[in-house]
């Protein structure tokens, strides 16, 4: 399975930069472990008990190579930092953020999953939305946008539902399930349980992130319309 990738796999090592760990010299975290990992340090986060810090011996450790636990693709929105959210430090989350959480056509982002994966050996990718997100707001509102904002939110999606909390569910479920669609080597190693996809939705209230089941493949699965009802008059 993992053949048919080596060529991309060849390309990803020359486009990006920096050295990173092999497989032999950091044991595999499994996508269980590495899911856990990440509750316990939301814990420490939203019962103000946090342990992690960046120091010199750190710095110098992760400049020989990183070996991340997760590849976290979440909101852009200031205040949602994953880091501190799971209260990890350097080195730990490999993280990909775009407003909306979007993963839909998106490739710099799903081929940064994708590397992530492949070369650092990632075991987990958590896609996770927010309470209160304005991209969603804005769809549910069919507020216009031009440009490439609003092509950005044409990519959202927020089904059939009429309030914020189920679109903001639907929405990074669907972004999650779409990484699927979008990428052999990713689907790929989700059927063969070498990572899993989950999504997730953190409270701006509480610091609470909620993990949903991790994402299907489907074999008869078609991509979905880009454009929800909700965004169709967003030019």
């Amino acid at each position: 399975m993992i053949n048919r990738h080596r060529l991309f796999s060849a390309f990803l090592i020359v486009v990006f930069c920096g050295s990173t760990l092999s497989a032999e010299e950091d044991s595999v975290v499994k996508p269980p472990e590495a899911l856990q990992r990440l509750k316990d340090g939301n814990r420490r986060f939203i019962t103000d008990q946090l342990e992690k810090a960046a120091g010199k011996e750190r710095l110098v450790e992760l400049a020989k190579g990183q070996k991340p636990i997760a590849t976290v693709i979440a909101c852009a929105d200031s205040r949602v930092s994953p880091e501190l959210i799971f209260n990890l430090g350097l080195g730990e989350l490999f993280v990909l953020r775009v407003a909306g959480n979007v993963a839909v056509d998106a490739h710099a982002i799903v081929g940064s999953a994708e590397y992530a994966v492949m070369h650092l050996n990632v075991p987990l990718v958590v896609v996770i939305g927010h309470e209160n997100c304005g991209a969603v707001k804005a769809c549910l509102k069919g507020d216009p946008a031009s440009g490439n904002l609003g092509r950005l939110l044409s990519e959202v999606q927020v089904g059939n539902n009429l309030n914020t909390v189920a679109a903001v569910r639907s929405n990074v479920i669907f972004q999650a399930d779409q990484l699927l669609l979008e990428s052999d080597l990713l689907r790929d190693f989700v059927v063969s349980g070498r990572i899993i996809v989950v999504p997730a939705v953190y409270s701006l209230n509480t610091g609470e992130v909620t993990f949903m089941d991790p994402v299907k493949w489907v074999e008869d699965k078609k991509p979905a319309a880009s454009i929800s009802p909700q965004a169709a008059s967003i030019k």
